[in-house]
Order: structure tokens, then C-alpha cells, then sequence
């Protein structure tokens, strides 16, 4: 990121040197992910707590938020289960057996870098590491490299 901000409240401070832009993760979302808002399934604790955290927080001193069903954001309880075969001793034929429950996300473009920005600034002690690592994988992910330019999903071997 070679240009300079003027206005700091659209920018996303990685705590590594990494420093982007509110509309480099809009771009990157409709030029690496159609347009759509950015969905993904978590099932770790502690990813799980550490997203419930900085989206709890509500409006923040910016004004501004990470969640808006106006916006199309969602975060759901969800599962991963399995139709038993066989009868075993936990269950039985045809049963639905739950092997791992999940929160399910939905964040438009507008909310994410919103998102991001709590990951890396507003999550607790105890859920840093888990947060941070959160975040620069959705930024993998969107096709930002370790220095914070966008190269694209292919350049990064998505």
C-alpha cells in the first residue's frame, strides 16, 4: 500500500506493519468474490468466541459496525452432521448425529473491513492469537499477501 491515507477511520492497522484500506477489501471482495458478501463456517472456540466478541461490540468509538441485517449480514448457530448407516452403541440407523456445531457467516462488503479492523485492534487477551490469525486468513483468503497488497485469489494459489 504505497498511497497515503489522509482519513485513518477507513483504515485496517494489521499490528504488523500492514496497513489497508476500508475500499481495498471492497475491491477485493467484488473482484475476487463476485461482488458477494464474504461467507464462512467456523467451528474452532475460541475463532468463534473471538468473532462474537468484536461483533458484540456494537457501534464503536468510529461509528461504526461490523453487523447490519440491513446490510445482509448474518451470523448463525449452524451444524456439520451425518445420517447414521449402521446401529452403534451413541446411536441408531438413520438417526441424525451433530459432529460439530458451527457459526455461520455472512458479511457484506461494507461490514467486513469493519470486521477485520476489530479482529486485529478489539479482541480480548485471551482470544488474540486466534483473532489475528482469523483475520489475515479472510485476508488470504480475498487475495491480500503478507505485505498487504491485493494480488488477487490466484496469485496467492486460490
Amino acid at each position: 500500500m504505497n498511497e497515503i491515507i489522509e482519513n485513518d477511520l477507513e483504515l485496517i492497522d494489521c499490528g504488523d506493519g500492514r496497513k489497508i484500506t476500508y475500499d481495498a477489501v471492497r475491491k477485493s471482495i467484488k473482484t475476487d468474490n463476485d461482488g458477494r458478501a464474504y461467507n464462512m463456517s467456523l467451528t474452532g472456540e475460541a475463532e468463534i468466541a473471538a468473532i462474537l466478541t468484536v461483533v458484540n461490540i456494537g457501534i464503536d468509538s468510529r461509528l461504526q459496525a461490523c453487523y447490519s441485517p440491513a446490510y445482509g449480514d448474518s451470523f448463525k448457530k449452524g451444524e456439520r452432521s451425518f445420517i447414521a448407516t449402521e446401529d452403534t452403541e451413541r446411536w441408531k440407523a438413520g438417526d441424525k448425529v451433530v459432529h460439530t456445531r458451527t457459526l455461520e457467516c455472512t458479511v457484506s462488503s461494507k461490514s467486513l473491513p469493519v470486521l477485520l479492523r476489530r479482529l486485529y485492534q478489539d479482541s480480548t487477551e485471551e482470544n488474540w492469537d486466534e483473532a489475528t490469525s482469523l483475520a489475515d486468513g479472510i485476508l488470504m483468503t480475498l487475495g491480500f499477501n503478507d505485505s498487504g497488497d491485493h494480488v488477487g485469489r490466484e496469485a496467492m494459489g486460490l
